[in-house]
């Protein structure tokens, strides 16, 4: 994954997201090789994201 504005920008359309709307997002907006793990991983492990009641939200850290 090239780059965090990815996963951003898919929260512009909406407030919460499942892994899979941002999967979705980043394949048919930025990158067509996108793996759905890549996503999870880098993203969770990154604080980046985080889960909340089955939707993944954006953290402190995603929002700055």
């Amino acid at each position: 994954m090239k780059d965090k504005d990815y996963i951003i920008n898919s929260f512009i359309l909406q407030n919460k997201n499942t892994l899979i709307d941002i999967y979705n997002y980043i394949k048919f907006w930025y990158d067509k090789s996108i793996e759905i793990n890549m996503i999870k991983s880098k993203l969770i492990k990154n604080n980046i994201i985080f889960l909340h009641n089955d939707n993944y939200k954006l953290s402190e850290e995603g929002n700055v």
